[in-house]
């Protein structure tokens, strides 16, 4: 395993009073008068000078400079006052790794996708340095941190049926774990009810409390979940997913481990670069496709394409999932985007659309952004069947659509 760098002076863990955690935090249980919390772990960034990063950056780049060239530098404008992003990233923050991939500069593509949960490019996509700067901050900032994270493992173990939770009819709060030993016990639980893996690559500068030694990120937990309901929602063993906007990869990542079919992510340039690297390190042996690469025949496989192919003309016959994801993407498109992607994703979804995220976005108190099921009743063409809270994560929803 990686070495950690910059371990934390709380070691195993510590006991916190309730009141010793920040008020604005919401838990998805009730918390009892004194909890175990465990401490927060820091992987340090990669090493710049592996071959394999080097190798990978260089596939990233030419594949970037590919898609620019299909097509051309429109994207590049994209600015509007009604999305929080464009081709710079979450207002402006992923605008560095933007530029250098634009440049083609391999040195600087590889420093910032090495550090990308611990630097400047992570933040809304991947934690990032002003997240990772907020959590080491202080002892308080840490403990809240760390209770969020136990409070997630707990509420995800009793989403899929592997914890029994307690009824608060009857007066009692939910056990959270007591130490490291029982978080790994938990963990084997969840996995024995899901039959995915709980552990996280030690890549990139990760950072969060631990799962039988190695770095579990918080985030993680919501793709972790979002990958679960993706493979009980998937009847048919070898089918295409696509995910519109993809993060840095998460829900593939525990998606793809021991899945068959293919899985497709349609994205901004930033941002595929991201996924690749993140899938190119944790799952070395996933056939991987970026943009203008040949197309893989194996049982299993990734391809990352820019999200212009989704509007361009004609779109590809490749565009044809049996199960559409979105997860946080839609809620923070400009309402036109929005629309023409589900418009021309609609008649080729073999099977059902699922999203995951608040009906309102949260990046941006200025920019509302674009509701979903609004978003799907302009489109046209798809049945809501179910809606219910993402119980991992306070106001957020999944909604399932079926199309008509």
């Amino acid at each position: 395993m990686t070495l950690r760098n910059g371990q934390s002076a709380y070691g195993a863990g510590q006991v916190i009073a309730r009141d010793d955690v920040d008020d604005i935090i919401v838990l998805g249980r009730r918390m009892p008068e004194s909890v175990w919390v465990p401490s927060v772990e820091y992987l340090p960034p990669d090493s710049c000078d592996s071959k394999v990063v080097e190798e990978l950056c260089e596939r990233i780049v030419r594949a970037h400079r590919a898609a620019r060239r299909c097509f051309g530098s429109s994207a590049r404008h994209s600015k509007n006052a009604v999305s929080v992003w464009d081709q710079d990233g979450w207002c402006g923050r992923q605008a560095s790794l933007a530029k250098a991939l634009d440049e083609g500069c391999v040195p600087a593509v590889k420093r910032l996708l090495c550090e990308m949960f611990c630097g400047e490019a992570g933040y809304g996509v991947a934690m990032g340095r002003e997240d990772l700067t907020r959590v080491r901050a202080c002892r308080r900032n840490e403990a809240t941190h760390s209770l969020q994270w136990l409070d997630g493992l707990l509420t995800l173990a009793a989403e899929i049926g592997a914890l029994e939770v307690a009824n608060p009819e009857l007066g009692r709060a939910d056990g959270f774990p007591r130490s490291c030993t029982e978080v790994d016990v938990l963990a084997g639980q969840i996995e024995h009810a899901t039959g995915a893996l709980l552990s996280f690559p030690q890549i990139a500068g990760a950072y969060g409390p631990l799962i039988r030694s190695g770095v579990f990120p918080r985030i993680a937990q919501f793709h972790y979940l979002a990958a679960v309901y993706v493979r009980r929602l998937s009847w048919n063993g070898n089918h295409h997913v696509v995910e519109l906007g993809g993060g840095f990869g998460g829900l593939a990542y525990f998606y793809c481990q021991g899945a068959c079919g293919r899985y497709t992510i349609y994205d901004l340039p930033f941002a595929l670069a991201m996924q690749a690297y993140f899938l190119g390190m944790a799952l070395p042996s996933l056939p991987l496709r970026l943009f203008d690469e040949p197309r893989h025949r194996d049982a299993m496989s990734a391809e990352l394409l820019p999200a212009e192919i989704l509007t361009a003309e004609p779109v590809g016959d490749e565009v044809r999932p049996d199960f559409l994801i979105n997860q946080d993407c839609v809620a923070e498109l400009d309402p036109l985007i929005a629309h023409r992607y589900l418009t021309r994703l609609r008649p080729r979804v073999g099977g059902l659309f699922m999203s995951i995220g608040p009906d309102l976005s949260g990046a941006s108190e200025e920019i509302a952004g674009c509701r979903v099921a609004e978003a799907v009743k302009r489109a046209g063409g798809f049945r809501l069947i179910d809606r219910t809270s993402f119980a991992i994560r306070p106001g957020y929803y999944r909604e399932i659509f079926r199309t008509v």
